[in-house]
């Protein structure tokens, strides 16, 4: 890891915290960056998205990592080498992915690490549908808006990255941006919803229909980001990136 840092590239961590700043309330859960090194104190420097969404630097012992969460392990991972790649084509593969899970075909349901009954903008279905089912909670339906949210954020984030590498597309993007802004926006409202239903003790039937009303409106944002980026792809196979 210090070679690997004194070369320039950040290492990944998972769970990059000891298990004293995890009890004093650090988040810093699931892969964080080592960024550097404090070899006098046998410290990492570390960023992480979770921790003040990675824009400020905190260190963790060398001896420490591998202490916290619910398995007794920990998994670093070390760049060796630097490759030539070709950058649009990299990223148009990743837009082209985005689009075929939205659409279902990037997976079969037995091709992820965990039970999923369906993937995209059938998910949203069947989310919708199943806060009307007798075991649906507030809480649950919580923490699957915010998995959602912190997804789409990230979709965000991204896509402003595109506008500058790819000025012809930027239009576009541009709208691909807002529309999943939308719905970054409509799944906290939906969190906000549903903290108001638990705190209430359960699901009242206007609740519920919110949630639903909220869950249709951000398919609709979803539907619209990706049709954005399917106009991106586009213009990206005819139009060279700028140098």
């Amino acid at each position: 890891v210090r070679a690997s840092i004194d070369r320039g590239v950040p290492a990944m961590a998972w769970d990059p915290m000891s298990l004293e700043q995890e009890e004093n309330g650090l988040r810093a859960n699931i892969w964080g960056m080592l960024v550097g090194y404090d070899a006098s104190d046998e410290t990492y420097t570390v960023r992480h998205q979770y921790v003040k969404q990675g824009r400020e630097a905190f260190t963790v012992r060398y001896d420490a990592l591998g202490t916290v969460g619910r398995q007794p392990w920990f998994c670093v991972l070390v760049c060796d080498t630097t490759d030539s790649i070709d950058s649009t084509g990299v990223h148009l593969r990743a837009l082209r992915n985005a689009v075929a899970l939205a659409n279902g075909t990037r997976h079969g349901p037995d091709d992820i690490g965990y039970r999923v009954d369906a993937t995209g903008f059938a998910a949203y279905e069947l989310w919708r549908e199943g806060i009307d089912a007798d075991g649906a909670t507030p809480a649950r339906a919580q923490r699957h808006a915010w998995e959602l949210h912190v997804a789409r954020e990230h979709a965000v984030a991204y896509l402003q990255e595109l506008v500058d590498l790819f000025p012809t597309a930027a239009d576009v993007l541009e709208d691909a941006i807002a529309a999943y802004g939308r719905e970054v926006e409509t799944t906290q409202r939906v969190q906000d919803v549903c903290q108001e239903a638990e705190e209430a003790g359960g699901f009242s039937t206007a609740a519920r229909a919110k949630v639903q009303e909220l869950i249709s409106a951000s398919l609709a944002a979803d539907r619209d980001a990706i049709a954005g980026i399917e106009r991106v792809i586009a213009i990206l196979e005819t139009s060279p990136p700028r140098r």
